[in-house]
C-alpha cells in the first residue's frame, strides 16, 4: 500500500510535470513566433503587411538601394567614382541571383541574353557605353531607376513566384514575406523602393489615397496580405495581381516620360536629354 501510494504520488507528480512540459513548449513556441512577426509600413494610415518570419535581410534591400542614390547625389562627374562600388558592395549580389524561374525575370534574361542582365546595363550606363547615352545627367536617372527599379522589382517578383513554387509551407512563408518586406521596405527608405515610385506616379495620374498611397500600393499590399499563409494556388492568384500592378506602375511611368519628351522635343528644353535617359530606364 505503501509503495502504491508513492507511486501514486510519483505517476501523479510526473503527469503534472509532463503537463507543465507540454504547456511550456507551447508557450515558448507562441513566443518564439511572436518575436520572428515584423510589422512593416510606410507610414501612418498606410497599408502594412506583418511578416510571420525574420525580415531582417530582407529590410536590407531598400538600404542598399539608398545608398547607391545617395551615391548617385554626389555632382557630376563625382558620382562616376562612387556609385560602382556602392552598387558593387549593397546589390550587385541580389541582382545578379540566378531567379529562372520567374516568368518576368526569364522573359528579361530572353531580351538581354544574359541573367545578369541588371548588372551589365547598370556597368553599361556607368561605362557610358549603353546605347549611346553619354549624357551625364541621362545616365543619372538611368543608373538610378536600375537600383531602385529594376533590382527591387525583379527580388520582389521572383522571391514572390520562389514561394509560389515552393510545397513546403513554412519556406514558402518565409519567401513570401521576404518579397513583400522587398516591396515596402525599410522604415523611411521607401524612396529607394518601387512602393515610393509608385506613390509618385500615384500624385502625377491622381490615384494617391487619403494618406497619400497610391492605388497601386494598396492593391500591392493587400495582394500580399491576402496570399500570406496560403496554398500554391491561392499565392498564384496574388502574384498574379502582383505582377499586373508592376504593369500599371510602369506603364504610368512610360506614359509620363513619353509626354515629356514630346514636350521638350517641341520646345528644344535642356531636359530633353535627361527625360529620355529616364524613359529609356
Amino acid at each position: 500500500r505503501v509503495f502504491r501510494t508513492r507511486y501514486s504520488k510519483a505517476y501523479t507528480t510526473q503527469t503534472m510535470d509532463g503537463t507543465k512540459t507540454a504547456a511550456l513548449l507551447v508557450a515558448l513556441l507562441a513566443l518564439a513566433a511572436t518575436a520572428n512577426a515584423q510589422t512593416v509600413s510606410a507610414g501612418t494610415g498606410r497599408s502594412e503587411y506583418t511578416a510571420g518570419t525574420l525580415v531582417t535581410t530582407a529590410l536590407a534591400l531598400s538600404t542598399g538601394a539608398d545608398t547607391v542614390k545617395t551615391a548617385l547625389g554626389v555632382e557630376s562627374p563625382g558620382w562616376l567614382t562612387t556609385v560602382k562600388p556602392a552598387y558593387d558592395s549593397n546589390l550587385k549580389a541580389t541582382a545578379d541571383l540566378n531567379r529562372t524561374g520567374d516568368p518576368v525575370f526569364n522573359a528579361f534574361k530572353a531580351a538581354y541574353g544574359s541573367a545578369t542582365f541588371i548588372t551589365d546595363y547598370f556597368d553599361k550606363v556607368v561605362a557610358g557605353t549603353e546605347n549611346g547615352f553619354t549624357n551625364p545627367a541621362a545616365r543619372k536617372e538611368m543608373a538610378e531607376k536600375t537600383a531602385v527599379d529594376m533590382v527591387t522589382m525583379i527580388a520582389v517578383l521572383g522571391k514572390a513566384h520562389e514561394a509560389v513554387a515552393d510545397p513546403t509551407q513554412s519556406t514558402r512563408e518565409a519567401s513570401w514575406d521576404q518579397a513583400a518586406v522587398y516591396y515596402i521596405g525599410a522604415p523611411s527608405k521607401q524612396s529607394a523602393t518601387t512602393y515610393g515610385r509608385a506613390d509618385k506616379r500615384g500624385a502625377d495620374y491622381g490615384t494617391l489615397g487619403a494618406s497619400g498611397e497610391s492605388a497601386v500600393n494598396a492593391a500591392i499590399i493587400a495582394a500580399f496580405n491576402a496570399g500570406k499563409a496560403s496554398t500554391q494556388v491561392a499565392m498564384q492568384t496574388q502574384y498574379d495581381i502582383i505582377v499586373k500592378q508592376y504593369k500599371i506602375l510602369y506603364a504610368q511611368a512610360t506614359l509620363r516620360y513619353a509626354n515629356l519628351i514630346d514636350e521638350d522635343l517641341a520646345t528644344n528644353a535642356a531636359s530633353l536629354a535627361e527625360n529620355v535617359g529616364e524613359g529609356q530606364a
